[in-house]
């Protein structure tokens, strides 16, 4: 009973305070970190993605289909984060609004750099009114080559990374072979 006169007779206020003047903080800077990782992982999604975008988008223009048509397509057939982003830019389109305003505006929206390229070259066609057929597989090759050197320095790493436990396992056990027949021989064993 005394424990119970004590916190409600002066102590939690000073608690209530405390508990605000902690959590508070905490609280904004783990939904800021909650924040930025999902920025982090929708910005990877979106380098995943836009090669095979890029590649779809290529094909159809290279087989007549105009910018526009060939990114109806793609966006109406592919799941993922890009083509939710190129169905948005659709439909702001369908409201009227300017197709290549409405390109470079996504890729300035846009946290991965590839996506940008892919979306002005989409921009910089309409504006001209030249086909992107070439442009595009010029940038699905070079996404490709960026990928594969992603791939690289990432195993080099893993295998570097994999080497010192390897080495620290295996050294104890490798030593205990070389050395033992010699302090068997010592001992006389």
């Amino acid at each position: 009973l005394s424990w119970f006169s004590w916190t409600v007779g002066g102590f939690w206020p000073v608690a209530a305070i405390a508990g605000l003047i902690v959590g508070l903080p905490g609280g904004a800077m783990s939904y800021r970190s909650r924040l930025e990782q999902q920025a982090a992982r929708r910005a990877r999604i979106l380098r995943l993605e836009v090669y095979s975008i890029t590649v779809a988008l290529s094909v159809l223009t290279r087989a007549g289909v105009g910018p526009f048509g060939a990114l109806r397509q793609v966006a109406a057939r592919a799941n993922g984060v890009l083509a939710h982003d190129l169905r948005l830019g659709l439909s702001w389109m369908e409201r009227g609004a300017d197709g290549t305003e409405v390109l470079e505006r996504l890729a300035r929206e846009s946290p991965e750099p590839a996506v940008g390229r892919l979306l002005r070259v989409l921009a910089s066609s309409n504006a001209t009114g030249r086909n992107p057929a070439g442009a595009l597989r010029d940038l699905a090759e070079q996404l490709r080559r960026q990928r594969i050197e992603q791939l690289d320095q990432w195993s080099t790493k893993r295998r570097a990374a994999m080497l010192l436990p390897t080495v620290l396992l295996m050294f104890p056990v490798l030593l205990l072979y070389v050395l033992a027949p010699g302090a068997l021989v010592l001992l006389g064993l």
